[in-house]
């Protein structure tokens, strides 16, 4: 998937998964989850092409780099938004009041 698609499908997912309440913010963390795998684009400019191509997939598209970062992104959007929402983001879940 190119980086458009991962930023809208984030979107969506953040949109349904979040209530009415979260708005915007729902749609610019589930981007923001959904482009983190990618990040791995950076080794790329120290790589020669057919390396990059081997690398892309490494350990920012596995299992425990997903689970780690959800738990770190959820960490962070608590925090930040304590008031603004009536969900608490725990262990990268989403429990309602």
């Amino acid at each position: 998937m190119d980086s458009v698609t991962h930023i809208v499908l984030g979107a969506c997912v953040g949109e349904v998964l979040m209530d009415k309440k979260a708005g915007r913010k729902a749609m610019l963390w589930g981007a923001l989850a959904q482009s983190v795998p990618d990040i791995d684009f950076l080794n790329g400019a120290w790589m020669p092409l057919t390396k990059e191509l081997m690398a892309h997939r490494g350990i920012t598209h596995s299992f425990l780099f997903t689970f780690l970062s959800s738990l770190f992104l959820a960490l962070v959007a608590s925090r930040l938004h304590k008031k603004g929402c009536n969900q608490h983001v725990k262990m990268g879940f989403i429990f309602s009041h």
